[in-house]
Parts: structure tokens; C-alpha cells; sequence
């Protein structure tokens, strides 16, 4: 399924007036190989994407660009000493991935270029001027729709028509989620749904939080990006919890159907990372970041697992079937 946005597809054209010489005879001349930072919470199809885009562009790493990269594993608190090190590094840009990477390296450097991708409004956040001319030393890519909240908030209710109270799980101190959060709320009662929110600031509290949503008899579960429920072991956690509880569960990153999850509905992360690389890309060939629209996915994707409903008992409705780009059997 293909979830087409209006947008300007001036972007790729930009950048494609960058893309005249290969970097790899300027890294020549300059003596030295590009070095690029790659900060992150957690092993992502984001970063593998970055890697084909850049490989497709002709960069061969050791040769045309060397990755410097920092992984906290699900350990945001060190997301700034690592960014702290890239900087002191002096990479040429930084590729932060999460709202929580893009916050330590915008605190590590405000000369270096970062590229990000993250799932929230930068705008909002103020870490941008705009989408069209960002200004600053970001740019990069954002995986929002204006109707993305209400669109899961619908496949969900779809899953399961009966339902009449649906949970939502999130960390509270991942401030980017404000916005969508009052946009749930707001679709629940446009869909006949009482949204109750349930946090957890940190992996022991994700147990608390499961009480509380069984207790509250929710009848379906939606559950936030976040980096530290992403990190194994809190998502092999929170699935397992989901099932135990009989509670159809959508998510927003496609890998927690794959790990056992219902339903997801999510841009297409390998591609955001691609389209990254030509960001990085134009960098490297003298673009200047700020004057690099930040750009938004055309293209979201529908994870199905029936594995995971058939367990439940659920039957899934054929619209969700014919809708669903890709399905686990």
C-alpha cells in the first residue's frame, strides 16, 4: 500500500545538481577520506538503507567515505558523549537517527551538518525554521503524515470493530510524541474510541504499565516509537506482554511485526535512510545544509503478521488483507 503525500519533489532535484563529480576525486585532491558519523539508539533498517544509498552512489567505504559509528543499543543516556566524540572527531556531517540522537548531536555541534531522520515535527520541536530552507546545520528526513495517527487509530479499529477502548504506550520523556498523542485523542472520538494513554519512563516500568492496561480492560494496544522500547529486551518484552494479555496490537515500525506483532503502519524506513545518503551526498559535493529542504516519505507500508492474529483468535477483515504490503504467514 502506497500512502502518497503532497509534497514537493523539487528535493531530489536539488540534490541532484550536486551530483555532477564523484566525491571520491575531491577526497583525492584534499588528502584524506570523508569521515561520516552515524549516531543512533539501535541497530535500524535506517542505517542499512544509508549504507545501500550511499553504496549506489558511488561511495566505496575505506576508499570514497569512511562510517564512524556510535550505537547506544537502547541506551539513549549515552547519546551525547557519543555524539560528543563524533564532534571532537571533526566528521564531516553527522547522521543522527531518533529524535533522541538528533538532540544529542545538535547539543555536540552547531557547524557540523547533521542529516536525521526521526517520526516527529522538527518544526514543532524548533530545531528547524521550516521544511522548504531549515536554516541551521540540520536537514534531513521526517516520517510524518498529517493524518498518520487517525490512519493507525482506523486500521486498528478495523482489526478489531467491537473495540471500544484502546491503549496507548509511551515514554512521556520522549517530548516529540506531544503532538501526535492529542492528534489519537482526537481521532478517538471521532471513531467512537475512548484513547487512554499509559507510560513508562524506562524498561521496569514497562511491566506496571501492562498491569495497568489489562486492568483498564483495553481491547486494543498502540504502542509509540521509542528508542528504549525498540532495544531488545523491552520489544521482545512488550510483544510477548501484548500476546499474553490477548491484546491486538498495532505498532509504528514494521521490524515489531516481524518480531511477533499484529499490525504496523509505518514509512518505509530502508528508503528514508536512502534518501539520506543523497542528502549526505550534496554535503560532501558543497551543498549547504541549511539550505536543504527536509523532506517527507511518499511512501508508507502496511505489516501484517496472521500468525499473531490467528493466536489471538482474530479474525482479520479482507480490507486490512487486499491493503497489506506484506503479510506473515
Amino acid at each position: 500500500m502506497v500512502h502518497c503525500m503532497k509534497r514537493r519533489t523539487a528535493m531530489f532535484g536539488a540534490v541532484s545538481l550536486f551530483a555532477t563529480a564523484p566525491f571520491a576525486a575531491l577526497a583525492q585532491e584534499a588528502g584524506r577520506v570523508p569521515k561520516i558519523g552515524i549516531l543512533s539508539g539501535r541497530i535500524t533498517p535506517i542505517e542499512h538503507g544509508f549504507r545501500l544509498g550511499m553504496r549506489d552512489l558511488g561511495y566505496v567505504e575505506g576508499r570514497d567515505v569512511d562510517y564512524v559509528v556510535r550505537n547506544a543499543k537502547g541506551a539513549s543516556d549515552r547519546l551525547p558523549e557519543f555524539a560528543a566524540e563524533l564532534a571532537a572527531l571533526k566528521v564531516h556531517a553527522i547522521f543522527a537517527m531518533s529524535s533522541p540522537s538528533i538532540a544529542a548531536a545538535r547539543q555536540a555541534t552547531d557547524t557540523i551538518p547533521i542529516v536525521f531522520t526521526m517520526l516527529g515535527d522538527p518544526v514543532a520541536k524548533g530545531w528547524i525554521q521550516s521544511y522548504a530552507r531549515p536554516g541551521g546545520n540540520l536537514s534531513g528526513v521526517v516520517g510524518l503524515s498529517q493524518d498518520l495517527a487517525e490512519k493507525r487509530l482506523e486500521l486498528l479499529k478495523l482489526a478489531v470493530p467491537d473495540a471500544a477502548r484502546i491503549a496507548v504506550l509511551m515514554n512521556p520523556d520522549n517530548p516529540i510524541e506531544e503532538q501526535g498523542v492529542r492528534e489519537l485523542i482526537n481521532a478517538g472520538r471521532q471513531l467512537g474510541v475512548v484513547v487512554r494513554i499509559f507510560e513508562a519512563r524506562k524498561a521496569a516500568e514497562i511491566d506496571g504499565a501492562f498491569t495497568a492496561i489489562t486492568q483498564w480492560r483495553t481491547q486494543g494496544l498502540l504502542v509509540l516509537p521509542d528508542v528504549m522500547f525498540a532495544a531488545e529486551p523491552q520489544r521482545g518484552e512488550i510483544v510477548r506482554r501484548a500476546a499474553h494479555a490477548r491484546l491486538p496490537s498495532l505498532y509504528v515500525e514494521n521490524d515489531w511485526v516481524t518480531a511477533g506483532g499484529l499490525m504496523s503502519y509505518a514509512p518505509n524506513l530502508s528508503e528514508m535512510g536512502r534518501r539520506c545518503a543523497a542528502l549526505i551526498d550534496a554535503i560532501l559535493k558543497g551543498a549547504k545544509v541549511a539550505h536543504l529542504p527536509v523532506e517527507l516519505p511518499s511512501k508508507f507500508e502496511l505489516y501484517l503478521n496472521l500468525k499473531t492474529a490467528n493466536a489471538l483468535g482474530l479474525p482479520i477483515p479482507q480490507t486490512i488483507l487486499i491493503r497489506a504490503d506484506r503479510v506473515i504467514e
